[in-house]
């Protein structure tokens, strides 16, 4: 009994001498200040309380009343908006290889309103010096993969609906160059085709012909299915229009093709996601264009993608009763010519402009069709910039909302007033978390860091050790860095417009 209760008592004093060595030694957090715009404290080093800090654990007893401190007033001056990363992403099989991958079209590739709902997603792969086009499922949380695998023999035989083989026909297996142009085969004199291409799942295969309506369905390309495919082609139609209005440089005009409420076997089976990919039909000069290929029966709306012309579904068509050219009545605004710049000036080729009225939103809708995201923003107005970075937007009114996005750069959304700038500054997007590091006033000694950000964080930190705050969002911040000896101001930094999109570096006044 004895010397059960000595062994009891060894293994209290045993558990006192732990704990009193941890909290001697372990590393105190401080916690978020309140208010609106919070900052986090990283890779600590001991805290004092200071204001909006309380609980923070007091000031340090060795910190000398006289000791070095750096004072940064933080002020925000503008938001930026973080590129949404791909929900699918391609990777190489057998080791999961992630490869670089963009959303082309559903659940998730609207880059102006983000999107969590479950789904199906076109995605385009950068492999072998090219790229593949992938189908693939989007979960509801995390982020989904499509598997491309090794390279595959396929083949099969295209034929009508009377089993006769058809000559020439294309047949694309979802393969692109390193240009984006589609790698499709030719059938022979049987109808036959044959070649080898990336396996894996959500393959598009595509095929279609002269007089005949394209068609696709997504194949599993693997060693253990059938790599032979029957593809079988109905005849089809082309469909003309001609667009209506006073037109300025009506040519950027793209006129893409998209199911109505009520879709039938035919256009069930049409390849509507092509036109995310390679865009809608053109249009010349005389505002005329075409859509070949299509089923000969169907709904289809027809909707113009113009800068100056408000995006929606302009134009209804049955497929059996059209003959002539279909005329589209259209309303183009007044111009705006933009240019999107990149912070050395050069201008940002394929940067994305979406206009729209101030109480307008863009909510995603994904789809099975997989259609172009732009449709998703009726009522607003788009426009891509060119090589030099140049765009033609229609004229805002005061308070519309200019949205840009471009791959790389931080996205930026502006409140317009009733002067227009003439050029756009997109900052590259660093990645990371967006924070201040700021960098010791003194060699050798321990100093203190106070960080105002709508509350103030304070804590001490160790010779040479950097006092790392993060921001409450990317974007454009002032900053005014203050160097103390105790009480005693020896030096002043004012930094203007600090772009934040990652980790910045911030050297405060020295003190001798």
């Amino acid at each position: 009994m004895q010397r059960t209760n000595v062994l009891l008592l060894l293994a209290v004093l045993v558990g006192i001498a732990i704990m009193t060595f941890y909290r001697l030694t372990a590393e105190e957090i401080v916690p978020l200040p309140t208010g609106p715009s919070p900052a986090e404290v990283s890779d600590g080093g001991r805290a004092a309380e200071g204001n909006g800090g309380a609980g923070a654990g007091g000031p340090a007893r060795d910190f000398p009343v006289d000791g070095p401190r750096v004072v940064v007033q933080v002020t925000a001056r503008e938001e930026y908006i973080a590129p949404i990363p791909p929900r699918l992403v391609g990777v190489e099989l057998p080791h999961r290889n992630p490869l670089p991958t963009s959303m082309l079209a559903g659940t998730g590739a609207n880059p102006w309103a983000e999107d969590r709902r479950p789904g199906f997603a076109l995605v385009k792969v950068a492999i072998d010096g090219g790229f593949v086009v992938r189908q693939g499922a989007v979960a509801a949380a995390g982020r989904s993969e499509v598997r491309i695998g090794s390279s595959l023999t396929v083949s099969g035989r295209v034929r009508d609906e009377q089993g006769r083989a058809l000559v020439g026909a294309r047949v694309w297996f979802g393969e692109l160059d390193a240009d984006g142009r589609t790698r499709h085969l030719q059938t022979d004199e049987e109808g036959r085709f044959s070649a080898a291409i990336r396996g894996g799942d959500g393959v598009p295969l595509t095929a279609w012909a002269e007089g005949y309506a394209a068609t696709w369905r997504p194949v599993r390309v693997s060693v253990d299915d059938n790599r032979d495919f029957a593809i079988t082609l109905s005849k089809g139609r082309e469909l003309r229009y001609q667009l209506a209005g006073a037109a300025t440089a009506v040519e950027l005009a793209e006129v893409i093709v998209a199911p109505s409420a009520r879709i039938g076997a035919q256009l069930s089976r049409y390849p509507f996601f092509l036109q995310g990919l390679v865009g809608g039909a053109a249009i010349d000069a005389t505002g005329r264009g075409l859509t070949p290929f299509l089923p000969e029966r169907g709904e289809l709306t027809l909707a113009v993608l113009h800068p100056l012309v408000a995006i929606r579904r302009h134009h209804e068509v049955e497929l059996s009763r059209q003959r002539e050219p279909c005329v589209v009545p259209l309303e183009f605004r007044p111009e705006w010519r933009l240019r999107l710049v990149d912070e050395s000036g050069a201008g940002i080729a394929g940067g994305r402009a979406l206009l729209r009225p101030e109480a307008r939103a863009v909510s995603a809708s994904g789809g099975l069709r997989l259609l172009p995201p732009i449709l998703d923003a009726r009522g607003c107005h788009g426009a891509t910039a060119d090589a030099e970075g140049r765009m033609l937007l229609a004229r805002p009114a005061a308070g519309d909302v200019l949205a840009l996005r471009a791959v790389g750069y931080a996205g930026r959304d502006l409140t317009l007033g009733e002067e227009l700038p003439e050029a756009v500054t997109l900052p590259r997007w660093q990645g990371g978390e967006p924070s201040i590091v700021l960098q010791p006033p003194i060699a050798g000694q321990v100093w203190r860091a106070e960080f105002d950000l709508s509350g103030c964080v304070t804590f001490d930190r160790e010779p040479g050790a950097d006092a790392v705050v993060s921001l409450p969002h990317a974007g454009r911040f002032d900053l005014v860095v203050i160097t103390f000896q105790g009480e005693r101001e020896v030096g002043r930094r004012t930094l203007d417009n600090v772009v934040a999109t990652g980790p910045v570096i911030v050297e405060p006044s020295k003190i001798d």
